[in-house]
């Protein structure tokens, strides 16, 4: 589509930058090293102190994203955000089952409100320095 500009559906991230930010994480229950997960979609549980189940934070079990994988590098309609291949090869082939150190969140109209507001709080955290970011207030001395 030659003269328009192409736009982006999905957004790649490092997991933990990602994970530390969302509004569904939570330490507040010893499940899973103390990384835990309040979505209602989160399938991967185990039962805390008291045996009621607690989700767990993981990247291949996100409610929010998808683990991105070796055909995702190269989809026009994926923002990598700077990383490289460097960043996820290992030993120049692909990790087996997908690259767990990142997450490719859905930022299209589609997007989930879910998905929007833990991206929007990622985007505020990577800019958290930036005046230029649109989301950006200068601090009042």
């Amino acid at each position: 589509i030659s003269g328009k500009k192409q736009r982006i559906m999905r957004k790649v991230a490092l997991f933990d930058a990602f994970a530390s930010v969302c509004p569904f994480f939570t330490q507040e229950f010893h499940v899973n090293n103390w990384y835990g997960c309040a979505h209602p979609e989160q399938e991967e549980t185990d039962p805390d102190e008291n045996g009621v189940e607690r989700g767990k934070c993981y990247s291949f079990s996100c409610p929010l994203g998808i683990v991105p994988d070796e055909e995702d590098w190269n989809n026009p309609d994926v923002d990598w955000d700077g990383t490289t291949l460097d960043d996820i090869l290992i030993d120049n082939k692909w990790p087996i089952g997908g690259d767990e150190e990142h997450i490719m969140v859905d930022v299209s109209p589609d997007a989930t409100e879910d998905e929007k507001r833990a991206w929007h709080n990622y985007e505020r955290y990577i800019n958290r320095y930036n005046p230029e970011w649109p989301g950006c207030k200068p601090v009042e001395r």
